[in-house]
């Protein structure tokens, strides 16, 4: 299989997945698989991305078990080729994490969070839009243990990250806007923003 051809169909996938076209990322990420299984399988680059497509799709299903194997799989198979790059690697660990929220898994949820979040700290990882959902996310956890502290700062800075980076109507911004103002409706019932 020609290195071209593993390119179009990661490019496919990709596509497929922005455009939510699950089903059909899972078809070309599977006939990925499949052609470079006869040629080497995982000792090529590109069967961690398939492995990755293949998570997601398992994510968006439903099959939580499924995806997170698969996701740990795609962990190692990047950090055995690439070593840990923080866009992809960092990623992957967010992904993860959501996966352990969804199972109820909150420490090794929290322990991903904060992995991606050390690294952004660090300028290890430039991706802001990763930090504001990392954020997001912490915030969710803290909330749920009971640390409203904890949760209003990861909000309010992830409220910033989002009206900056997607705009202030963008449902992502909105989400965070409506976490934040009920977190501050909790210490005071007459604050909120606008």
């Amino acid at each position: 299989m020609s290195e071209e051809y593993s390119q179009v169909i990661r490019r496919l996938a990709s596509d497929c997945i922005s455009s939510g076209l699950v089903e059909e990322a899972a078809i070309l990420a599977s006939k990925l698989i499949e052609n470079l299984e006869r040629t080497g399988g995982d000792t090529n680059p590109d069967y961690a991305f398939a492995v990755t497509v293949l998570a997601y799709v398992y994510q968006k299903r439903g099959q939580l078990a499924e995806a997170e194997s698969q996701y740990v799989k795609s962990l190692r198979l990047r950090a055995w080729h690439f070593g840990k790059p923080p866009s992809l690697f960092r990623l992957g660990v967010f992904n993860l994490a959501v996966i352990y929220m969804i199972q109820g898994r909150m420490l090794p949820a929290r322990r991903s969070l904060e992995r991606v979040l050390q690294t952004h700290e660090r300028g290890e990882c430039a991706d802001e839009l990763l930090y504001a959902r990392t954020l997001r996310e912490l915030a969710v956890l803290s909330e749920e243990g009971g640390d409203l502290q904890h949760a209003r700062e990861f909000t309010a800075k992830s409220l910033d990250l989002f009206a900056r980076l997607r705009g202030a109507d963008h449902p992502d911004t909105r989400r965070v806007r409506d976490q934040h103002n009920r977190l501050e409706k909790r210490r005071d019932p007459t604050a909120a923003i606008e």
